[in-house]
């Protein structure tokens, strides 16, 4: 999916649950080339124009990865919007 904005995109990754709890979430734009670590309620902004398809996942305290979801976003300003990602 999607969704084209003008104004920069600000996004939290939250709502996935383990047994050994979860350690940090990631995000990739690269489709999982390479994951950036966001910290529990950390907030993720992107503000330079583009198309940008982002994928993220949680990591849990032994370090397992789960299922990846995906949302495509368009940026063109440097205006805010926000969205809770997962």
């Amino acid at each position: 999916m999607e969704e084209k904005t003008n104004t920069a995109i600000t996004f939290n990754i939250s709502g996935s649950s383990s047994p050994s709890g979860i350690a940090k979430y990631q995000y990739s734009l690269n489709n999982g080339e390479k994951w950036i670590d966001v910290n529990i309620g950390e907030t993720v902004t992107l503000d330079i124009t583009g198309v940008y398809s982002i994928i993220a996942r949680a990591v849990n305290n032994v370090g397992t990865e789960g299922e990846i979801t995906k949302r495509g976003l368009c940026c063109n300003s440097r205006q805010r919007r926000t969205y809770s990602y997962i």
